[in-house]
């Protein structure tokens, strides 16, 4: 946490400020040794906003706000960034959806929750050449009761112009008990910041850093390497060696007990203690 005294801050006002483009906490302004207020850029702020609901009120937010571009947008105009960041087959035909039905049928907001009204269209806003915001490494707390571990094209599936009913039904039968690995997390920065220029990239952007920000990311600690290290032996020794990217996001899983959640469940198949789930067909 970074603070500063309220005698220094307007001798050192603009270094604050400039320092505030590329930090990712506040900073705090002190008095008397004690916080009493807070500096952080508009960016810190939006997210905060957008934050309040959680995920499953984030991704209703987003898909609001891209509507009208979403809609008119055709499945054949839609470039997937995500297709190739990762060794696997490309996934195949979905059914399409009506997006209303999902909100009508599948509220998120529940009594006690703040509402989060969607924010002016962000047309033209770009989150920037480089990742702001990046989500913090956690392991799950006492309030959290996370279940899923989501694979990356079980995540990036909401971003299509009209993504697969089920999978998008059950990310919001479930917005508090989700998590991602690392891995995934660096999939879906890849395959963002490789996007051309453009109001697809613009719109990504905006789904990473205000949507998928809201879901704790597990790192490969000391445990799940350990893990990980059984994972790639046991697929060796049953003659199908399993990348790197899969088996440590299998550890990920299995060292935290939780439901790995991907399309290619034949990927993951055979691995003692991990549990599967396909929800694009469950």
């Amino acid at each position: 946490m970074n603070s500063i005294p309220y005698s220094d801050l307007r001798a050192h006002l603009a270094e604050t400020l400039k320092q505030l483009e590329v930090r990712e906490e506040p900073v705090f302004i002190s008095r008397r040794g004690e916080n009493t207020a807070v500096l952080m850029s508009v960016a810190q702020y939006e997210r905060m906003q957008r934050g309040q609901g959680g995920f499953g009120q984030a991704l209703l937010v987003w898909r609001e706000r891209h509507a009208e571009e979403l809609a008119a947008e055709a499945d054949d105009a839609w470039h997937d960034p995500f297709a190739d960041v990762r060794d696997r087959s490309a996934d195949g035909g979905r059914p399409t959806m009506d997006w209303m039905e999902i909100v009508a049928a599948q509220p998120v907001v529940t009594k006690g929750t703040p509402a989060v009204t969607p924010s002016a269209k962000a047309k033209g806003q770009d989150h920037g050449q480089t990742p702001s915001g990046r989500q913090r490494m956690s392991r799950p707390t006492a309030a959290q009761s996370l279940r899923w571990l989501l694979d990356t094209n079980t995540l990036s599936e909401p971003v299509r112009p009209r993504p697969n009913l089920a999978l998008v039904q059950s990310l919001l039968k479930h917005p508090d008990e989700l998590a991602l690995p690392a891995t995934v997390l660096q999939e879906l920065y890849f395959g963002w910041l490789r996007m051309a220029q453009g109001r697809q990239r613009l719109r990504v952007g905006d789904y990473l850093h205000g949507t998928v920000s809201q879901i704790p990311v597990l790192p490969l600690d000391a445990a799940a390497a350990r893990v990980q290290a059984q994972v790639r032996l046991h697929a060796e020794q049953r003659g199908r060696p399993m990348s790197y990217a899969d088996s440590e996001i299998a550890a990920i899983a299995i060292a935290n007990g939780l439901t790995l959640v991907s399309r290619n469940t034949r990927d993951f198949e055979g691995q003692p203690g991990l549990r599967l789930a396909n929800w694009f067909e469950d």
